[in-house]
């Protein structure tokens, strides 16, 4: 490797720290749901749009990853970028159930351009500086700042929500802006496809065949999705939870900012957790300290229930930022985008059956009665991915 290729890739790496800041800048993290019902949509029509964006999702989510790994995964980020512009725009005009979702949809279809190529890019920054060794601890890092963009965009959707929506959506732009100009600023590691993967049709198939053809890489992936759209399924929901309990749009805003400050050391504390309990343990831990109190989030008083949610919404802060780390280290390059999109389809593919049901489920029955049967099945789910998890580790 060249210098000047060293010295540009390593001006990247502080670059990363300031893309995990501004990644979560939307501003209206736990308020889209509240600005979604101020225009009339029920809960129904709101898990519906939520499921538009993520069957959006599914459908681009390995064409755009193969995009990353075959055009470049700089070229696919700034493409990203520019269509959360275009969604943000479109909320802030939306008023109609219809007009939401053709938002949700070009939502979705941005995400898949970022989902992958991000991690992708990062990654192989550290593995061709020949500092590849020192991802597991940057991940921890980048994870806490993630957080602590979180945190901003909680406090700063909360401050404009006392002015109108309308201030919310614009401040969701030009936060949407400034990311745009940081992704163009990256520079992309150098790459050089092997035969095999010559054709964008073959990067394709051999990145999925890595994630679904290795077990103990698929079942590890079973495990982070099944936790991933348990949780934000919960933590969206909460919001609307927590305001039939009687919390106005600012307390909740508060509250969840509390989660993101939590967050910001346990996601500093994941790595050393790893160093020191091993995999395994954290998983099993994570199960427990996720799905158990779940199951009485419903039926205990509200202080208890916040006390709930701030610490599963930190569970899987920690199982996030080793995921990262695990999967990673098992991927080849050349199709890392691809691989790591696969993992974004399971996601979308979870969301668009779970978010509507429990929608329903909440709407239909009771929001004690939805949490329960979160509880119950995450149980299930979680311990069988663990098992067989044990089973193929050696592999």
């Amino acid at each position: 490797m060249c210098q000047n290729v060293e010295s540009k890739l390593k001006r990247n790496i502080p670059l990363f720290y300031i893309y995990h800041f501004l990644t979560q800048i939307r501003v209206d993290n736990v308020l889209w749901l509240l600005y979604m019902q101020s225009k009339g949509l029920s809960l129904w029509e709101i898990g519906i749009c939520e499921s538009v964006l993520h069957i959006s999702s599914l459908i681009f989510e390995i064409p755009t990853g193969a995009v990353g790994d075959y055009f470049g995964r700089k070229r696919s980020l700034q493409i990203g970028a520019f269509l959360h512009i275009v969604t943000y725009t479109l909320m802030l005009f939306g008023n109609s159930f219809y007009d939401f979702i053709i938002a949700f949809f070009v939502f979705g279809f941005a995400m898949t351009f970022i989902s992958g190529s991000d991690t992708a890019l990062i990654y192989d920054t550290y593995k061709v500086l020949g500092i590849e060794k020192n991802f597991k601890k940057a991940i921890g890092t980048f994870m806490a700042i993630l957080i602590i963009g979180e945190l901003t965009s909680n406090m700063t959707g909360g401050l404009l929500s006392r002015i109108n929506w309308n201030a919310v959506y614009i401040g969701a732009i030009v936060s949407r802006s400034l990311y745009f100009l940081l992704v163009s600023s990256f520079y992309e590691p150098p790459r050089v496809l092997s035969e095999k993967n010559r054709s964008y049709f073959r990067i394709v198939k051999n990145g999925v065949a890595q994630i679904l053809k290795t077990k103990f890489l698929r079942w590890l992936t079973i495990f982070w999705v099944s936790i991933s759209f348990f949780s934000s399924t919960v933590y969206f929901y909460s919001q609307t939870y927590f305001k039939s309990r009687g919390l106005s749009p600012f307390q909740v805003s508060v509250w969840f900012t509390v989660g993101s400050i939590i967050g910001i050391f346990v996601a500093k504390f994941a790595p050393k957790l790893d160093d020191l309990i091993g995999r395994e343990k954290v998983l099993l831990l994570s199960i427990v300290t996720f799905s158990v109190p779940l199951m009485f989030y419903g039926y205990l008083p509200i202080a208890l229930s916040i006390l709930v949610m701030l610490v599963t919404s930190n569970v899987v802060n920690i199982v996030d930022t080793l995921m990262g780390y695990y999967v990673n280290r098992k991927i080849d390059s050349e199709h890392r985008a691809t691989a790591n999109s696969v993992i974004g389809m399971g996601f979308s593919l979870s969301m668009i059956i779970f978010f509507p049901l429990f929608g329903l489920l909440s709407e239909r029955l009771s929001y004690p009665t939805a949490f329960l049967f979160v509880g119950v099945v995450s149980l299930l789910l979680l311990a069988l991915s663990l098992k067989k998890i044990l089973r193929y580790s050696s592999y």
